[in-house]
């Protein structure tokens, strides 16, 4: 038996999967729950008791990227990345110069 991990919405009493799920109708299973990723709305302090305000909440979502990506992570990028960020991410056509 294998386990899979998948992201689910909570409403009214009901645990809604984000993705498809390969089982059959009406099988039981065991569910994990655990909190969400935390966001630029959840973020607080590195004790959790005391919200940060919008500032500090960017701040330290900031510092835990600049630990996460060191310096000259992003010196790689293409230099027309700005202009031309459709066709990097997502295939388009490049736009002229």
């Amino acid at each position: 038996m294998s386990t899979t991990t998948v992201r689910a919405t909570y409403a009214n009493g009901v645990l809604t999967p984000l993705e498809p799920l390969n089982l059959t109708e009406g099988c039981e299973v065991k569910i994990a729950v655990s909190p969400p990723e935390p966001s630029l709305d959840s973020h607080a302090t590195s004790t959790g008791d005391t919200p940060l305000s919008t500032g500090a909440r960017l701040l330290a979502i900031l510092d835990d990227l600049h630990h996460k990506h060191p310096a000259g992570t992003f010196d790689r990028s293409p230099p027309d990345f700005v202009r031309n960020k459709k066709h990097y991410l997502y295939g388009h056509a490049k736009e002229d110069d």
